[in-house]
């Protein structure tokens, strides 16, 4: 799957080779809202760039950039992938823009300690994403050890495949990104408490000699861009 995926990006760049304008930009599941937002002001500055959006768990994004997916930024959910990167001599600038918060969200307005406590006792599912490629998995694995609850739990391959599963009712709980529940003023949600690592995105500029990509990431230091992700319900870091 992940070579036929890497085949299709080689062939997306191949076949518009000549339209230098489109800018190819792996995003986490979780910020993928927030890009296109980003994206769409940029465009709006920048008539003559299009920008094509590629939305996964940060780690399988890793995956393919390591193995030659020609992406011009790398938008992770976490500082440690793109450093990974950064370490193999694949991107430069390497920077923080955004920090996350992990919230949980259910189908009914339980609270957070309800909530674990009917999970705890098998009276609710849960679902996570995959704590081993996506980092706000991860942060609920964290959350989950220390209430004491163990596995099984649904997984999905990211945190926005995890949100679906409890919008499918598959489960009664999810532990989402506060960005994708803002989204989705239907659905009830509580904050988790800080127990788990901090989660702070940081990217790549993949592609240092490609004037739109380096353009895009210079915007992401601007106070328009900053006021985007933080109206979308993350942290920045404002400039004096």
């Amino acid at each position: 799957m992940g070579k036929l995926l890497l085949t299709l990006l080689l062939a997306v760049t191949a076949n518009t080779s000549q339209a230098s304008s489109r800018l190819l930009i792996a995003v986490a599941s979780n910020f993928e809202p927030t890009a296109r937002a980003l994206a769409s002001t940029f465009e709006q500055q920048h008539p003559a760039v299009s920008i094509q959006l590629s939305s996964a768990a940060s780690g399988a994004h890793y995956h393919q950039i390591s193995r030659g997916a020609p992406f011009a930024l790398f938008l992770s959910a976490d500082r440690a992938y793109p450093q990974l990167l950064a370490d193999q001599g694949r991107g430069i600038e390497l920077k923080n823009y955004a920090r996350g918060s992990l919230v949980l969200a259910c189908r009914e307005n339980w609270g957070f300690a309800d909530a674990m406590q009917r999970i705890s006792r098998g009276a609710a599912r849960i679902a996570i994403a995959n704590p081993n490629t996506a980092p706000y998995g991860r942060a609920a694995q964290q959350v989950l050890n220390r209430e004491g609850i163990a596995p099984p739990y649904v997984q999905g391959q990211n945190v926005g495949q995890a949100l679906n599963f409890l919008g499918a009712g598959a489960v009664d709980c999810a532990f989402a990104a506060r960005s994708q529940v803002m989204q989705k003023p239907s659905i009830a949600w509580a904050e988790v408490p800080a127990v788990y690592d901090p989660i702070d995105q940081a990217g790549l500029l993949l592609q240092p000699n490609n004037q739109q990509a380096a353009a895009f990431w210079h915007f992401l230091d601007s106070d328009s861009a900053k006021s985007i992700i933080s109206s979308q319900g993350y942290q920045v870091e404002w400039h004096d």
